[in-house]
């Protein structure tokens, strides 16, 4: 009992080597578990004080889905949908489709965040050893803040995918870039700036 052996070593190895090759896998699966269990405990305690907007963004979420937001919220509610639509509109399709839970809303943001984690290793291993790039996405998984603000129903964690997209995406351009590539690239700049 608790004895170390030589095949616990050999699976050790296999799975860091199976983690270095697949680093994107590993941080979002990472970020994806972290950032559920966090929801999964703030809904089960009922938390809400560690992000008083989280409420606002269900309330018009939850008007939008049950036809509303005009009479609910008059002026304010239509305006913070129409900006905040890239978030709020899928969190306004889930209560349609699910009813009101908060949880939805907080399951968006936890994709959003985990798809930046990895994004960012992706990004990051263009620019620096496949280790250290694992490393900049653990950090973008596992850190407090980022865990904490892609758990609750912000659209931050939207923001942050969108942006780490656009880095992802003009990493593409070389200097032998082809007319289709910049033209491709361009498009797929301006729809993640739409959906800022």
């Amino acid at each position: 009992v608790g004895a170390w052996t030589v095949t616990d070593g050999s699976r050790c190895r296999r799975l860091a080597d199976w983690v270095l090759l697949h680093p994107v896998a590993t941080v979002v699966a990472a970020a994806f578990v972290v950032r559920t269990l966090v929801a999964a405990v703030l809904n089960v305690t009922d938390t809400w004080s560690l992000a008083p907007d989280a409420g606002s963004y269900l309330a018009v979420a939850e008007a939008v889905s049950s036809g509303r937001l005009d009479s609910f919220w008059p002026g304010y509610g239509p305006s913070l949908f129409n900006s905040t639509r890239s978030f709020s509109a899928q969190v306004a399709f889930l209560f349609d489709v699910f009813g009101p839970y908060r949880i939805s809303g907080q399951l968006v943001a936890v994709l959003y965040g985990s798809l930046a984690a990895g994004l960012t290793v992706l990004l990051a291993r263009r620019l620096i050893r496949p280790s250290f790039a694992l490393a900049a996405g653990l950090v973008v998984a596992l850190s407090p803040s980022q865990v904490l603000w892609s758990s609750v129903v912000l659209r931050e964690s939207t923001i942050w995918v969108l942006l780490v997209g656009i880095a992802v995406i003009l990493g593409n351009l070389s200097r032998t870039s082809t007319p289709r590539t910049i033209f491709i690239t361009t498009l797929g700049v301006a729809m993640a700036y739409l959906g800022l």
